[in-house]
Protein backbone atom coordinates (compact mmCIF):
# COMPACT_ATOMS: atom_id res chain seq x y z
CA UNK A 1 0.00 0.00 0.00
CA UNK A 2 0.93 3.46 -0.34
CA UNK A 3 1.72 6.28 2.03
CA UNK A 4 -1.78 7.78 1.36
CA UNK A 5 -3.61 4.70 1.32
CA UNK A 6 -2.18 3.35 4.86
CA UNK A 7 -2.89 6.95 6.05
CA UNK A 8 -6.38 7.01 4.95
CA UNK A 9 -7.27 3.53 5.80
CA UNK A 10 -5.87 3.87 9.75
CA UNK A 11 -7.57 7.30 10.13
CA UNK A 12 -10.84 6.13 8.86
CA UNK A 13 -10.78 2.92 10.97
CA UNK A 14 -10.89 5.48 13.88
CA UNK A 15 -12.82 7.70 12.47
CA UNK A 16 -15.36 5.01 12.01
CA UNK A 17 -15.08 3.12 15.66
CA UNK A 18 -16.12 6.79 17.01
CA UNK A 19 -18.48 7.54 14.48
CA UNK A 20 -20.06 4.26 16.08
CA UNK A 21 -19.60 5.11 19.76
CA UNK A 22 -20.43 8.70 20.32
CA UNK A 23 -21.90 9.67 16.67
CA UNK A 24 -18.91 12.37 16.98
CA UNK A 25 -15.94 12.48 14.96
CA UNK A 26 -13.10 14.03 16.74
CA UNK A 27 -10.17 15.27 14.90
CA UNK A 28 -12.00 15.22 11.16
CA UNK A 29 -10.82 18.93 10.64
CA UNK A 30 -7.11 17.98 11.68
CA UNK A 31 -7.49 14.70 8.81
CA UNK A 32 -8.39 17.01 6.18
CA UNK A 33 -5.50 19.79 6.88
CA UNK A 34 -3.08 16.53 6.91
CA UNK A 35 -4.90 15.43 3.67
CA UNK A 36 -4.31 18.73 1.90
CA UNK A 37 -0.71 19.10 2.71
CA UNK A 38 -0.13 15.39 1.68
CA UNK A 39 -1.60 15.60 -1.63
CA UNK A 40 -1.35 19.06 -2.26
CA UNK A 41 2.39 18.82 -3.77
CA UNK A 42 1.73 15.60 -5.99
CA UNK A 43 -2.09 17.17 -7.32
CA UNK A 44 -2.42 20.38 -6.71
CA UNK A 45 -5.22 21.38 -9.66
CA UNK A 46 -7.43 18.30 -7.84
CA UNK A 47 -6.80 19.12 -4.64
CA UNK A 48 -7.33 22.71 -5.26
CA UNK A 49 -10.82 22.25 -6.61
CA UNK A 50 -11.51 19.52 -4.06
CA UNK A 51 -11.16 22.78 -1.45
CA UNK A 52 -13.00 25.02 -3.81
CA UNK A 53 -15.60 22.55 -3.41
CA UNK A 54 -15.45 21.47 0.39
CA UNK A 55 -15.76 25.80 0.99
CA UNK A 56 -19.21 26.10 -1.10
CA UNK A 57 -20.80 23.37 0.91
CA UNK A 58 -19.72 24.45 3.99
CA UNK A 59 -20.36 28.55 3.49
CA UNK A 60 -24.44 27.96 2.85
CA UNK A 61 -24.54 31.97 1.99
CA UNK A 62 -22.50 30.86 -1.88
CA UNK A 63 -24.74 31.13 -4.09
CA UNK A 64 -25.35 27.27 -6.21
CA UNK A 65 -23.99 28.94 -8.96
CA UNK A 66 -20.53 28.72 -7.45
CA UNK A 67 -20.42 25.02 -7.62
CA UNK A 68 -21.62 24.87 -11.75
CA UNK A 69 -18.09 25.32 -12.91
CA UNK A 70 -16.90 22.46 -10.37
CA UNK A 71 -18.75 20.43 -12.56
CA UNK A 72 -16.79 20.23 -15.09
CA UNK A 73 -14.11 18.42 -13.39
CA UNK A 74 -15.71 15.10 -12.49
CA UNK A 75 -13.22 13.76 -9.40
CA UNK A 76 -15.00 16.58 -7.04
CA UNK A 77 -18.77 15.32 -8.31
CA UNK A 78 -18.49 13.37 -5.27
CA UNK A 79 -17.76 16.21 -3.04
CA UNK A 80 -20.40 18.37 -4.76
CA UNK A 81 -23.20 15.72 -4.31
CA UNK A 82 -22.13 15.88 -0.85
CA UNK A 83 -22.22 19.31 -0.12
CA UNK A 84 -25.53 19.11 -1.58
CA UNK A 85 -26.58 17.20 1.31
CA UNK A 86 -24.95 19.47 3.87
CA UNK A 87 -26.73 22.23 2.50
CA UNK A 88 -29.80 20.75 2.43
CA UNK A 89 -29.26 19.91 6.36
CA UNK A 90 -29.38 15.98 4.96
CA UNK A 91 -25.41 15.08 5.84
CA UNK A 92 -23.68 15.56 8.35
CA UNK A 93 -20.47 18.25 8.49
CA UNK A 94 -17.78 15.41 9.44
CA UNK A 95 -19.22 13.23 6.62
CA UNK A 96 -18.35 16.28 3.74
CA UNK A 97 -15.36 16.77 5.63
CA UNK A 98 -14.16 13.26 5.13
CA UNK A 99 -15.64 12.71 1.49
CA UNK A 100 -13.52 15.56 1.00
CA UNK A 101 -10.59 13.75 1.89
CA UNK A 102 -11.34 11.15 0.21
CA UNK A 103 -11.66 13.16 -2.58
CA UNK A 104 -7.67 14.32 -2.33
CA UNK A 105 -6.33 10.98 -1.67
CA UNK A 106 -8.10 8.76 -4.25
CA UNK A 107 -9.03 8.90 -7.77
CA UNK A 108 -12.65 9.04 -8.84
CA UNK A 109 -14.02 5.48 -9.00
CA UNK A 110 -12.33 4.74 -5.21
CA UNK A 111 -14.84 7.79 -3.98
CA UNK A 112 -17.49 6.28 -5.91
CA UNK A 113 -17.04 2.87 -4.27
CA UNK A 114 -16.96 4.41 -0.83
CA UNK A 115 -20.44 6.62 -1.32
CA UNK A 116 -21.95 3.10 -2.32
CA UNK A 117 -20.29 1.43 0.68
CA UNK A 118 -22.20 4.12 2.58
CA UNK A 119 -25.86 3.16 0.52
CA UNK A 120 -25.16 -0.50 1.57
CA UNK A 121 -24.31 0.19 5.37
CA UNK A 122 -27.04 2.69 5.28
CA UNK A 123 -29.96 0.00 3.90
CA UNK A 124 -28.25 -2.42 6.31
CA UNK A 125 -28.10 0.31 9.25
CA UNK A 126 -32.05 1.00 8.73
CA UNK A 127 -33.21 -2.79 9.05
CA UNK A 128 -31.68 -2.96 12.41
CA UNK A 129 -31.18 -0.04 14.16
CA UNK A 130 -33.10 3.39 14.68
CA UNK A 131 -31.73 7.12 14.88
CA UNK A 132 -29.14 8.97 13.11
CA UNK A 133 -26.73 7.10 10.48
CA UNK A 134 -23.21 6.78 11.31
CA UNK A 135 -21.81 7.36 8.15
CA UNK A 136 -17.62 7.07 7.98
CA UNK A 137 -18.10 3.11 8.64
CA UNK A 138 -19.76 2.65 5.26
CA UNK A 139 -17.04 5.05 3.52
CA UNK A 140 -14.74 2.93 5.54
CA UNK A 141 -15.95 -0.15 3.71
CA UNK A 142 -16.22 1.03 0.67
CA UNK A 143 -12.19 2.24 0.71
CA UNK A 144 -11.29 -1.04 2.41
CA UNK A 145 -12.68 -3.46 -0.85
CA UNK A 146 -11.14 -0.53 -3.12
CA UNK A 147 -7.67 -1.14 -1.43
CA UNK A 148 -7.99 -4.54 -1.03
CA UNK A 149 -8.51 -5.27 -5.03
CA UNK A 150 -5.78 -2.89 -5.69
CA UNK A 151 -3.27 -4.28 -3.26
CA UNK A 152 -4.64 -8.26 -3.50
CA UNK A 153 -2.91 -9.00 -7.11
CA UNK A 154 0.77 -7.58 -6.09
CA UNK A 155 0.71 -9.09 -2.80
CA UNK A 156 -0.64 -12.24 -2.36
CA UNK A 157 -0.15 -13.25 -6.00
CA UNK A 158 1.40 -16.69 -6.25
CA UNK A 159 2.51 -19.27 -8.89
CA UNK A 160 1.63 -22.84 -8.06
CA UNK A 161 2.92 -25.38 -10.95
CA UNK A 162 1.92 -29.16 -9.43
CA UNK A 163 4.28 -28.26 -6.59
CA UNK A 164 5.57 -25.79 -4.23
CA UNK A 165 4.56 -22.23 -4.36
CA UNK A 166 6.24 -19.77 -6.20
CA UNK A 167 6.47 -16.26 -5.83
CA UNK A 168 7.03 -13.51 -8.08
CA UNK A 169 9.80 -12.31 -6.78
CA UNK A 170 12.35 -15.86 -6.75
CA UNK A 171 10.85 -15.49 -10.86
CA UNK A 172 12.00 -12.63 -11.78
CA UNK A 173 13.42 -10.30 -8.87
CA UNK A 174 12.11 -7.03 -7.53
CA UNK A 175 11.95 -5.19 -10.40
CA UNK A 176 9.54 -6.66 -12.75
CA UNK A 177 6.34 -5.63 -12.95
CA UNK A 178 2.99 -7.81 -12.18
CA UNK A 179 2.21 -7.74 -15.67
CA UNK A 180 5.12 -9.93 -16.61
CA UNK A 181 4.15 -12.20 -13.74
CA UNK A 182 0.88 -12.69 -15.18
CA UNK A 183 2.91 -13.15 -19.07
CA UNK A 184 4.72 -15.96 -17.91
CA UNK A 185 2.06 -17.64 -16.05
CA UNK A 186 0.10 -17.20 -19.18
CA UNK A 187 3.40 -18.68 -21.57
CA UNK A 188 3.61 -21.70 -18.72
CA UNK A 189 -0.12 -22.71 -18.94
CA UNK A 190 -0.18 -22.96 -22.88
CA UNK A 191 2.56 -24.25 -23.81
CA UNK A 192 4.72 -25.54 -20.79
CA UNK A 193 6.96 -27.77 -22.85
CA UNK A 194 7.90 -24.83 -24.45
CA UNK A 195 9.55 -22.41 -21.49
CA UNK A 196 10.55 -25.82 -19.67
CA UNK A 197 14.59 -24.18 -19.95
CA UNK A 198 13.10 -20.89 -18.51
CA UNK A 199 11.88 -22.90 -15.27
CA UNK A 200 15.96 -24.67 -15.49
CA UNK A 201 17.10 -21.48 -15.61
CA UNK A 202 15.00 -19.83 -12.15
CA UNK A 203 16.03 -23.08 -10.46
CA UNK A 204 12.50 -24.62 -10.64
CA UNK A 205 11.49 -27.55 -11.75
CA UNK A 206 7.99 -27.47 -12.94
CA UNK A 207 7.68 -31.59 -12.66
CA UNK A 208 8.29 -31.71 -9.06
Amino acid sequence: MTLTETFALVSFSLFSYADLQYRLVPGIEVFLFGTILLTFPITPIQTGIVLLACVWSICRNLSGWFALPLLFYPPVWPVVLTGYGYRKGIIGRADLLAVSSLACLFPLPAVLLSLFGLEIWRRIWIRRQTGTIPALPGLFLGILVYVDNKVRPLTHHTLRFNGPAVGKDELFGDGESESAVRAFAARFVAAPEAIENEWQVFGCNSRS
